[in-house]
């Protein structure tokens, strides 16, 4: 970065590659008064600049971990219900499975009666009762 003082032929901070750092302090010598504060006001200015890109920076990282904390947060909070709804799905899957088992039990029973109805039918030719 080259200061107001080297745009108008006075002194730069950052010299080119490969220049000696001693023309800096050599040339300081010889750098006016004005020329000291102008440097020493671009200084400031970039300080400050760095300063507040540094607030805004952190600022903007403050708000990121609280967008991150609460994706976190909502993230652990539907796995919980994720869970309970499997644990839903299998009590009423278990409660279905139960109902047919009782159903079948049921038929079967109904088909017993109704073939020992259908027996004492042939049996008796007709009749539930036995003929006298």
């Amino acid at each position: 970065r080259v200061s107001a003082g080297a745009r108008e032929g006075g002194v730069a901070i950052f010299g080119a590659p490969g220049t000696p750092m001693n023309n800096y302090y050599g040339s300081m010598n010889n750098a006016t008064d004005g020329e000291s504060k102008s440097l020493l006001g671009d200084s400031m200015a970039v300080t400050d600049e760095t300063q507040r890109v540094g607030e805004e920076t952190l600022s903007k990282l403050q708000q990121q971990s609280e967008q991150i904390q609460g994706a976190s947060t909502m993230a652990t909070d539907t796995q919980s219900i994720a869970q309970s709804a499997r644990q839903v799905l299998r009590d009423i899957e278990f409660k279905i499975v139960k109902e047919k088992v009782v159903l079948i039990l049921l038929i079967l029973v109904l088909l017993g009666i109704d073939g020992g109805l259908a027996y004492l039918l042939v049996e008796n030719g007709g009749s539930f009762s036995k003929k006298r």
